[in-house]
């Protein structure tokens, strides 16, 4: 399918939901989380499997995979625009889109 494809499938038990900030496994949680939004996001904005809309399906998968790990993102709408057509245009590394969503994610 896509070069990407094997890296950015994860498996339904990859992450531990029930983890809060306040438990030391939280940083992992969120390293683990960082690197499968990264996998998905770019996988899709960057390979192209779509003729229109990589970029919004690209942060809807990345939202939901968030959302469906606990996590949110608190960025406003303008940032993650801003960052996802950015990625898109290679015109950040995945590190630079990932030390963003450290950032922007609670």
């Amino acid at each position: 399918m896509y070069d990407c494809a094997p890296q950015c499938a994860l498996p339904a038990d990859y992450f531990d939901v029930s983890i809060t900030p306040f438990d030391p496994e939280f940083e992992r949680q969120m390293e683990l989380a960082e690197e499968g939004m990264k996998a998905y996001t770019t996988g899709i904005v960057r390979n192209h499997p779509f003729v229109d809309g990589k970029k919004r399906t690209a942060f809807m998968a990345a939202y939901v995979f968030l959302g469906s790990n606990g996590l949110r993102l608190v960025a406003s709408e303008v940032e993650a625009v801003q960052f996802v057509t950015l990625l898109a245009a290679s015109e950040i590394e995945e590190s630079e889109f990932a030390a963003w969503l450290r950032a922007n994610c609670q």
